[in-house]
């Protein structure tokens, strides 16, 4: 604990950062950044909520908020490279393995706009009749975020209708 409130995350994280940028302001300094941002941890332990937030699909997860308790869970590997340039931010690499589920993402993020294209990816290790795969993406702007889950079966089918040929074609 710290100032008497949980901290959400506990274990050893390990960081490599290289980041250079110029300017005056900080909107300056983030439109020009450059680098990259690099993270790994292993055997580490993050607060349950924060965790469903991206692998639970949102009927598990509104089922899971009946429950009082908020313990600490899990997290067997978690890693990420972004690569950032001329302030636009990308995942070279995204994924939490915990016991429950595996959690991949894309993203883009640029800061000189503030907009972001983020997908997350859940795979979960139990199913459940209620579950199935969501992908969480969120959109827009930092002031006014979309939040969009889409069940990978209709990602699917999307990509499938894509491609076929137009009638008549």
């Amino acid at each position: 604990q710290k100032d008497g409130k949980e901290i959400p995350l506990r274990g050893h994280l390990t960081t490599s950062i290289d980041l250079q940028s110029r300017g005056n302001t900080t909107a300056t300094l983030a439109t020009n950044l450059n680098g990259r941002i690099d993270a790994i941890s292993e055997n580490a332990m993050v607060k349950q909520s924060h965790l469903e937030l991206i692998t639970k699909d949102v009927f598990g997860w509104t089922l899971s908020k009946l429950s009082i308790r908020d313990n600490m869970v899990r997290v067997d590997c978690g890693l990420f490279r972004l690569a950032i340039t001329d302030g636009v931010l990308t995942t070279d690499t995204f994924l939490i393995d915990a016991p429950g589920a595996t959690v991949k993402a894309d993203a883009t993020v640029d800061l000189a706009k503030e907009t972001m294209d983020i997908a997350l990816y859940p795979d979960q290790k139990r199913r459940f009749a209620w579950n199935t795969a969501k992908t969480l993406r969120v959109t827009g702007t930092f002031s006014e975020p979309v939040v969009k889950a889409t069940s990978l079966r209709q990602l699917s089918e999307s990509a499938t209708q894509a491609t076929r040929p137009a009638p008549g074609a």
